[in-house]
């Protein structure tokens, strides 16, 4: 199993724009290894059976270690499985308040179940691939726009130390987010692995 690599991030010049008298810190955590990453899938859809494998549980309990002696006065999570898992497995240490908020859940890509490379393949040919949406899904666009708002909200709820718990993407919008990325750079990011956690500190 690998070490979990922690990030240390701190916003300059600050993005966020925070009403809270002290310092908010936010841990982010990409959920562990499911049997659709192993695949390569797409999911959205709570309902579809997505679940961490044995080395995904693993990875949870290895980055729970690594955050047991950190504070969190709330775990974030989406609403799908994986992140709950998760969560859970890192939360033994805390018992800290658990919140789902849809805003930080995996991009409706309208290519449920399906390879990723038929997505990406998807996006790269359409004329604007960041506002490009397929099958009912969303933009890239559309799914910024909800990331934005919920870490708008999260740093103006009183909060000083959080956990979120959420998935490749919106961790590079996040990331995006507090460094004033542009769509195309947070797009092109490489992806974060699985357990992977960056902390970011705003109002500092």
């Amino acid at each position: 199993m690998r070490s979990t690599c922690i990030i240390e991030v701190c916003s300059k010049p600050l993005v966020i724009r925070s009403r809270n008298v002290k310092p908010l810190k936010i841990f982010v955590v990409r959920h562990g290894q499911t049997n659709y990453n192993l695949q390569n899938l797409c999911n959205n859809d709570p309902s579809i059976d997505v679940f961490l494998t044995e080395d995904g549980v693993k990875q949870a309990e290895g980055v729970a270690e690594e955050l047991k002696d950190k504070q969190f006065e709330a775990i974030f999570i989406s609403n799908l499985r994986r992140t709950k898992q998760t969560a859970e497995i890192i939360n033994r240490h805390h018992k800290a308040l658990i919140i789902e908020d849809l805003r930080i859940g995996d991009r409706k890509t309208g290519f449920e179940s399906k390879p990723a490379e038929v997505f990406y393949d998807a996006v790269k040919a359409a004329p604007d691939g960041l506002n490009a949406k397929f099958n009912g899904g969303e933009s890239f666009s559309e799914e910024k726009a909800r990331v934005f708002a919920f870490i708008d909200e999260l740093a103006n709820g009183g909060y000083t130390s959080v956990l979120i718990v959420t998935h490749a993407e919106i961790m590079k919008l996040i990331f995006g987010y507090f460094y004033g990325l542009k769509d195309e750079d947070m797009w092109e990011m490489n992806d974060f692995k699985n357990t992977e956690v960056i902390t970011l500190t705003a109002g500092a």
